[in-house]
């Protein structure tokens, strides 16, 4: 577990199917539109869920922290 670097807020890391890194709240969240399955070595893989989607059974329903930050447009990459 690590900390946003802009709320100071406990963070973890998932990677999304195209490998990239995405910061997580670290609590389950009933509502989360993300299912979170992990893997070798304290990996976690991220998917977006659809509106109808349900995680399976071995994930856990989680929120980016990009949702959840009060600085999360400092974090934004510009075009």
């Amino acid at each position: 577990m690590s900390n946003c670097t802009s709320c100071h807020a406990p963070i973890i890391w998932g990677t999304t199917a195209s490998g990239k890194p995405l910061p997580l709240d670290p609590a389950p969240a009933e509502t989360g539109n993300l299912a979170v399955r992990p893997g070798e070595a304290g990996t976690r893989y991220v998917r977006y869920l659809t509106l109808s989607g349900q995680p399976e059974p071995d994930e856990w329903r989680a929120v980016s922290h990009f949702a959840t930050c009060p600085n999360a447009s400092m974090h934004r990459k510009s075009s």
